[in-house]
């Protein structure tokens, strides 16, 4: 399928800051799929009947200027002063402006629109249009320009305490995902202070700067912010090498890299992950014949390389499994996607990487359009939503890719496959 681009990660990365909202200066074709979007992957409780108003439509979310062929002629900076009065009007939030692709080619002022709105300090635009730019990193990006309009004072480093960074609210459940990274660093002894692109507000942003280091949990999605955040405050930046908490494995090298870096004691997270780890020992040798069925299945992987290494390693070191595919998202980690090779390689398995799916597959790891396909089409025996764009609109029971609960999820599918 075609993967989001970087104009949709600019869009959701504002969003996923709780009290921003994008001004989408644009026609209303643009809108429709993105305010949508928004409000199923972080729901407010908003009450649309306060936004029956110009721009918003009764629409919550991602308002929009609406520029029709006139506006390409003679300029539409009027109407993104008069939508960022509505905005003003209706809510408290800081505005980020930004440009469709069409739209940008007028060169609208939008500094003086912000003048105009008397909205000075609560409203900025995004300086061009990120598109030509890959997902994960058009998201990151996004969120340094933020901190960067935000501009936290400068704060006292308080000990123990942590941001989480690199975890974008398109990530599957992450609001539950979220929680079990509170938790496991919790049981470390540590405190967050912000999940920057996962629900953190401005004022959590503005404290974030006091925290003592930057834990990443997908590398492709905080290049940018953690590299500004080093140089300008002096927040460090602890990064796993075996990538994201994906998989038992790469969830105790991410748990021992933080304990490393911070001097705290890992053990409390690391005795969770020893008891999942049972779990699925138990529930794989309950029968002798799943057990000769599990040794060299085969599976595919889809994703940024710091999901798809951990996926990689842990599938086949712990389970048995063999890779016959993994991709790669074009915009992905160096470090990982060197070390994924290279540990292929070493299996005499290296030319998987890149290679297409082959056509069957056991399991396959995507994202969950591709993962429904495949497995409707029956190019796989079982297809694992792990990564954005999902097919679960509603979750109320915690299924996050990351972490123990992504780990017991993945093997409870692959198990629930086998004849």
């Amino acid at each position: 399928m075609i993967l989001p681009d970087g104009f949709t990660g600019s869009v959701l990365a504002a969003e996923s800051v709780a009290d921003m909202r994008v001004l989408l200066n644009g026609p209303a074709g643009c809108r429709n799929r993105y305010m949508v979007l928004v409000r199923q992957l972080f729901p407010r409780g908003e009450d649309d009947e306060r936004f029956a108003l110009p721009y918003f439509k009764g629409q919550a979310r991602v308002p929009c200027t609406y520029i029709d062929e006139d506006d390409f002629i003679n300029g539409g900076g009027g109407k993104v002063a008069d939508a960022l009065r509505v905005i003003k009007s209706v809510c408290d939030d800081t505005v980020m402006i930004i440009d469709t692709p069409g739209s940008a080619l007028i060169g609208d002022d939008h500094g003086k629109a912000v003048s105009d709105a008397d909205m000075e300090g609560r409203a900025f635009a995004l300086g061009g249009t990120l598109i030509s730019l890959g997902f994960a990193e058009s998201y990151d990006s996004t969120l340094r320009c933020i901190v960067e309009f935000i501009r936290p004072a400068e704060l006292e480093t308080v000990p123990r305490t942590v941001n989480i960074v690199g975890y974008p609210m398109t990530d599957n459940d992450w609001r539950h995902g979220l929680a079990h990274l509170r938790e496991l660093l919790g049981a470390m002894g540590l405190t967050v202070t912000a999940a920057i692109g996962a629900g953190a507000s401005t004022d959590d942003i503005r404290a974030s700067v006091g925290a003592e280091a930057n834990v990443v949990v997908y590398p492709e999605y905080a290049r940018e912010l953690t590299g500004y955040m080093e140089s300008e405050y002096g927040v460090r930046t602890v990064v796993s090498p075996a990538g994201a908490p994906v998989g038992l494995h790469g969830t105790e090298v991410w748990i021992r890299t933080i304990a490393d870096a911070l001097g705290v004691d890992p053990s409390g997270a690391l005795a969770m992950c020893s008891a999942a780890r049972g779990a699925i020992r138990d529930a794989i040798l309950s029968d002798r014949s799943r057990i000769k069925q599990l040794q060299g299945m085969s599976f595919g992987v889809d994703g940024v390389p710091s999901l798809a290494y951990p996926l990689t390693v842990w599938l086949h070191d712990y389970l048995g499994m063999v890779p016959a595919s993994v991709m790669l998202n074009p915009d992905g980690d160096g470090t990982c996607r060197g070390s994924l090779e290279g540990y292929l390689s070493d299996l005499g398995l290296g030319s998987v990487v890149g290679d297409p799916l082959p056509d069957y597959c056991d399991v396959v790891l995507t994202n969950g359009q591709d993962a429904m396909h495949l497995q409707e089409n029956r190019r796989c025996g079982v297809g694992i939503d792990v990564a954005f764009p999902s097919t679960r609109e509603i979750v109320l029971l915690p299924r996050p890719t990351i972490g123990i609960p992504g780990s017991l999820m993945i093997v409870e599918e692959i198990l629930n496959s086998m004849w």
